[in-house]
């Protein structure tokens, strides 16, 4: 039977879980070494990505993709970031800023399985359905 990316990056997790830095370091060391005595080092990325999400999971925190016409400052993020975590009940919120020039204003959040579209065409398109019944 074939490890999955997760039951890989579970096992690194518990792993290195309340290990101090030297002992990390060589946990991580013979992780790699199982890997590549089981040719799937070429899943390395897919098993890092999904460490991370479980980190996240098991730390509370939620990662957050912003996408806007022009970049938003941090006053301007902070009651998205305060909606996302009263949303989630998450401890920690980290937003990634996309500037996507083909938005014609408004924003559109993606986090977890969720997207929320503020965008302005997608406003303007409820508009021209609903005007069009």
């Amino acid at each position: 039977m074939k490890t999955k990316p997760e039951q890989y990056a579970r096992a690194l997790f518990e792993t290195l879980k309340d290990k101090s830095k030297p002992e990390a370091k060589e946990a991580i060391r013979n992780f790699v070494s199982v890997l590549a005595s089981q040719n799937q080092l070429s899943r390395t990325e897919k098993i890092i990505e999904e460490y991370i999400k479980i980190y996240n999971r098991e730390e509370g925190i939620v990662e957050v993709e912003l996408s806007c016409a022009s970049g938003l400052d941090k006053a301007e993020e902070k009651p998205i970031a305060d909606r996302v975590k009263e949303l989630t009940q998450a401890d920690k919120i980290n937003i990634t800023q996309v500037v996507d020039k083909e938005l014609l204003g408004g924003i559109i959040i993606r986090f977890e399985d969720q997207i929320i579209d503020g965008c302005l065409r997608s406003r303007l398109d409820d508009l021209k359905n609903t005007l069009s019944k």
